[in-house]
């Protein structure tokens, strides 16, 4: 008689979560871990807040902002380590993920805190930070990923858990070990906001046709027999596969940075796993020179594949 996994389950006290459908193989398996290490019980840490305690989350990161964004302690560790003295100066002892944490949420709900007489000021330093390094945005997104499949972890938890923060700076520098940690924060942030949909640019996205750019795209073959110097140097979309399966797509402003990297560099470790190891003799790629196609931008086209392609290695786009 087959034992009743959800009979069992309710006894224990437990909750079912609904997933997404998974497939098989490998790929299909490293889903369902992923799938459960999101959904695991974690065991509560954190510090209970009142509107007592917020504003003098918000008092300790005003005596220390000078006028900056407070989004910028998610990548500025100096900025975040002195909001965090101040903030236990004040009397506010909880950990520094949970602290930055609310602070954020005091700034994503202005109207509710005003209420309560907690408000933050206006920014008024706007330095520009140096976008993502076009050679490592995949490195970048690979290590994302490999946090997510292992822990679950969201790309604010992985920019604000002291520990996944630091882990996620190493795993990049295996292969890039030039970034800074600015430079690896910020790619993390450009990564979360550009893999969304706004919810009124759907119905542009259902009339997009992925095929049609599809037909267009350049096999350059696999990576034990790419010339990356044949690449171009310019914007366009890339395409990485194994056997039909899709591994990554990304726009890319220098495509022969990206596809050099991937043929001469070490990457692809960041993903193997005992479901999946690289073969350079059978993963292809592809390529759409260009920085636009029917009249769109890469950008929307590369949103459109990820959502409807699905790659293993990408973060995924979700509506928003």
């Amino acid at each position: 008689m087959p034992l009743n996994y959800y009979a069992i389950n309710k006894v224990l006290g437990g909750t079912m979560v609904p997933t997404q459908r998974h497939s098989f193989g490998g790929f299909g398996t490293l889903r369902v871990v992923g799938e459960m290490l999101r959904n695991r019980p974690r065991k509560p840490k954190h510090v209970p807040f009142d509107y007592q305690m917020d504003a003098l989350v918000a008092k300790a990161f005003e005596d220390v902002r000078d006028g900056r964004a407070p989004e910028r302690v998610l990548w500025d560790t100096k900025l975040a380590s002195r909001f965090h003295v101040e903030a236990r100066r004040l009397g506010v002892h909880a950990p520094s993920s949970q602290l930055d944490r609310r602070l954020i949420n005091i700034r994503k709900n202005k109207a509710r805190y005003l209420k309560h007489g907690i408000s933050l000021s206006e920014t008024t330093v706007i330095d520009t930070q140096p976008s993502i390094v076009p050679e490592y945005a995949h490195v970048l997104e690979f290590a994302l990923v490999r946090l997510r499949n292992r822990y679950g972890a969201s790309i604010d938890d992985i920019l604000l858990e002291p520990e996944l923060a630091q882990e996620y700076e190493k795993l990049t520098r295996t292969v890039a070990n030039r970034l800074t940690s600015t430079e690896i924060r910020l790619g993390a942030l450009y990564i979360r906001k550009t893999r969304h949909v706004a919810k009124n640019e759907l119905p542009l996205f259902d009339e997009m046709n992925a095929d049609e750019i599809e037909e267009k795209f350049e096999d350059l073959g696999t990576l034990s027999r790419i010339t990356a110097n044949d690449v171009p140097a310019e914007e366009g979309l890339l395409e990485v596969l194994e056997n039909k399966n899709y591994l990554y797509i990304s726009r890319n402003d220098n495509l022969r940075s990206v596809v050099k990297e991937l043929v001469e560099g070490q990457s692809l470790a960041l993903v193997s796993n005992h479901f999946w190891t690289p073969r350079r003799d059978s993963i292809d790629v592809r390529i759409y020179r260009g920085a636009r196609f029917d009249e769109l931008g890469l950008q929307r086209w590369q949103l459109k594949l990820i959502r409807e392609r699905n790659p293993v290695f990408n973060w995924p786009v979700i509506a928003a």
